[in-house]
């Protein structure tokens, strides 16, 4: 029991970046996969419609295109998330679900954030990045793929059902590109807010969360 309680309690950071690789390895990669090659495959388009079709043109055109990373990267946040036979096994490990889940937030972020920076980098050298202001515009992609990961996080947590965690996502997505990014073009001030709102909505889930762990915790010493 005490072994448990220093896991739940206490990651050292050798032991986190174990349990994140961890991770990537169950998944196949595919946390890792599916950002980076959406984002390719995002930037291949953007390359290819400026050759074809010039600059102002691709740019237009992409202003729908790019909208399939974060809903991508969502997607795959809410299934890396969501979908785990093992939650009961793992919760009776010296680790514990939570940790679990916390490793794969920060696999999901890190994926969501290197892909976005690399369709970002690429579109921007082609000049074809919807409302490109300069190196500062990298905060929508980047932003937007982060705050969907947090969403898939929290309402996996709080509701722990993919149905429910992929309808949230679906509809901050729609939020974010159809109302609150075209009435707030300024890259900083376009991210910061629903960044704050989606980092306290994840923090109150991991709380919450912690609560059923405490739970099995204790049924598992009255069982003992």
């Amino acid at each position: 029991m005490d072994i448990a309680r220093i896991g739940h309690s206490r990651l050292q950071p050798r032991r986190a970046l174990s349990l994140a690789a961890a991770q990537v390895h169950r998944s196949k990669a595919v946390m890792l996969a599916v950002p980076l090659g959406t984002s390719a495959l995002v930037s291949i388009a953007g390359v290819v419609l400026a050759h074809l079709a010039g600059r102002e043109a691709a740019s237009l055109a992409m202003m729908l295109i790019v909208q399939l990373y974060p809903i991508s990267v969502g997607a795959c946040a809410v299934v890396a998330l969501g979908d785990d036979l093992l939650a009961e096994l793992q919760e009776s490990t010296f680790v514990g679900f939570r940790a679990v889940q916390l490793a794969r937030l920060a696999v999901m972020l890190a994926g969501g954030v290197i892909g976005a920076c690399l369709l970002f980098a690429v579109l921007h050298a082609f000049g074809v990045f919807p409302n490109d202001i300069g190196w500062l515009s990298a905060l929508t992609p980047v932003g937007g793929a982060a705050i969907v990961v947090l969403v898939a996080y929290t309402a996996v947590s709080l509701a722990g059902s993919v149905r429910s965690a992929t309808m949230a996502v679906i509809a901050v997505m729609i939020f974010l590109t159809l109302f609150w990014d075209l009435q707030v073009p300024n890259p900083i001030d376009q991210r910061q807010g629903p960044l704050l709102v989606a980092c306290t909505a994840a923090a109150i889930a991991w709380f919450a969360s912690g609560r059923s762990e405490r739970l099995l915790e204790r049924a598992g010493g009255n069982a003992r």
